[in-house]
């Protein structure tokens, strides 16, 4: 899948099975540059390697890397791309008729684990210590907002309600996961070898606090008299009055 900054979700191309010689080669010169920028990145730090230095060791020419990569914090967010797509193709994997809550979070939960390794685990934190990519940080949940948003949206049959429901469940689920992700230290990302079941625990008590925080609003507009919106449509008219 291609990763930009400036991309749109619709822009995102995820990668063709039949991909042939050519493509192949250059994907695999794609994972060649990443590999080496990663072992520079985490060896070094993110500020000390140069560009020059991750062309050598991919054995590739600074042109050839910004062909591949527009900038130098493109080659250490390379891995959110697999991330996404692995959200992705598992909420698509999930059955129809399984309530959204339950998809994402399996869905969430499934690649996390996948993605503990030990190197995904030293990237995350080598990020979130380092100032210059925070902005680029908060930018992959935008797309994983967008990314769940629209995968939702293919179970709606093109209803408007539908696809705003689909909109704000993403957008509250990946503020929580957001949350979540900036624990201090290393909480948020942990190689426990129990991994989804930590996440499980997590989204446990994110929806709780959901919850809650619907009984209470829900028991504000009940002491106003305001009354559920199915309610209001069920009420008949009594003959004669308008």
């Amino acid at each position: 899948m291609h990763y930009c900054k400036e991309c749109k979700l619709s822009e995102l191309s995820f990668p063709d099975a039949s991909e042939g010689r050519r493509g192949r080669k250059r994907r695999e010169t794609r994972e060649r540059i990443a590999k080496a920028a990663i072992k520079l990145f985490l060896r070094d730090g993110y500020d000390a390697t140069t560009v020059e230095a991750i062309a050598e060791a991919a054995d590739v020419s600074r042109r050839s890397l910004f062909h591949y990569f527009p900038a130098k914090e493109d080659v250490l967010f390379a891995n959110q791309e697999n991330f996404l797509t692995a959200v992705v193709d598992e909420i698509r994997k999930r059955p129809a008729d399984e309530p959204w809550p339950v998809l994402i979070e399996r869905a969430i939960a499934i690649a996390i684990a996948d993605a503990a390794s030990p190197e995904n685990i030293a990237i995350d934190a080598l990020v979130r210590r380092t100032p210059a990519l925070q902005s680029r940080h908060q930018l992959k949940y935008l797309h994983l907002e967008r990314a769940i948003a629209v995968t939702l949206g293919e179970r709606t049959s093109g209803a408007k309600t539908l696809r705003a429901r689909a909109e704000l469940l993403a957008a509250v689920v990946v503020a929580g996961f957001r949350i979540a992700a900036q624990k201090p230290g290393d909480e948020s990302v942990r190689d426990s070898g129990n991994t989804r079941h930590d996440v499980e625990r997590e989204f446990h008590a994110f929806w709780k606090s959901l919850r809650d925080f619907g009984e209470a609003g829900l028991g504000f507009g009940n002491r106003l008299g305001v009354r559920p919106l199915a309610s209001r449509r069920s009420v008949k008219k009594e003959p004669g009055k308008k």
